[in-house]
């Protein structure tokens, strides 16, 4: 599976199956990855050492050029597997949403996810460019990741979609002849969330809901029109550096979407109840 944005759709157990089959596949791709890029460097550096030794040592030249072939070969098979490796997170974490949600899903009833695999810092997630003097320039990306869409057993819609967005401080300095790049980053997700509860009003959902976002969550915005719910809430800010990664649960994780719509689930049950009382 090729980095770039694709469609499951299916029921639970089929996406589940299909997401499934993009972690072997990536796991396939990190190790041969791994593997032609070391076998590059490796053959590169030998062939070079047997090539050099080959003044004195003539029929070391033929060795060291097969080993220079071999590097060049492996060169083109480290990009094809790099263009195979995955972001981790962005199958993971609709995994993990999906496991434990199916059991809130008909087994029958199909579903719809749609991930990007790919990183945000490209060229066509970057939003702006900013030179900011002293060798500093400042970018922006957005990248929506992750979107879903199903029916709930209750007969519920429900609608998730998880946006990225990042601002990335560049720099280059230049020390005893060498140019550093460094650069570090402040990561956010914006999870969009929309629940339609056919049949109920939710004019006084606010007022069921408990005060607070579960998990560090805050609230960008939040309507409700007749029986559906539309709100945005923005993950905390995480940090990404040349030296630290981030980390599946600093963001948009399986987790925190669950804790979301189980929140608001809670008060629209709430809500449910108040219902069937005063029928």
């Amino acid at each position: 599976m090729k980095k770039g944005i694709h469609e499951f759709e299916g029921t639970p157990g089929e996406v589940i199956s299909r997401l499934e089959a993009a972690q072997q596949e990536d796991r396939k791709a990190e190790r041969r990855g791994t593997g032609f890029g070391c076998g590059a460097g490796i053959l590169f550096f030998l062939g070079v050492g047997l090539l050099g030794l080959s003044s004195d040592i003539s029929w070391l030249a033929w060795p060291g050029a097969f080993c220079l072939v071999g590097a060049v070969v492996c060169v083109p098979l480290f990009f094809r597997a790099d263009s195979q490796d995955l972001v981790d997170s962005h199958y993971l974490e609709p995994l993990r949403f999906l496991r434990v949600l199916r059991a809130d899903l008909p087994p029958d009833r199909p579903v719809r996810l749609k991930v990007d695999f790919r990183d945000y810092p490209m060229q066509v997630f970057q939003v702006s460019r900013t030179p900011e003097g002293g060798g500093r320039t400042r970018l922006t990306y957005r990248q929506p990741w992750m979107e879903f869409q199903g029916r709930l057993a209750d007969g519920s819609r429900l609608s998730l979609e998880a946006v990225r967005k990042a601002e990335r401080l560049e720099s280059y300095k230049t020390r005893r002849g060498k140019t550093r790049r460094r650069w570090k980053d402040k990561v956010e997700d914006r999870i969009s969330l929309q629940l339609q509860a056919p049949g109920l009003d939710l004019g006084n959902l606010v007022a069921q809901l408990r005060p607070g976002l579960p998990l560090g969550m805050t609230g960008r915005d939040m309507k409700v029109q007749g029986d559906m719910v539309r709100m945005v809430v923005q993950t905390p800010q995480a940090r990404r550096t040349i030296h630290q990664n981030l980390t599946p649960q600093d963001l948009a994780s399986g987790d925190r979407l669950l804790a979301l719509l189980l929140w608001v689930y809670q008060g629209v049950g709430r809500l449910r109840s108040a219902a069937s009382q005063a029928g």
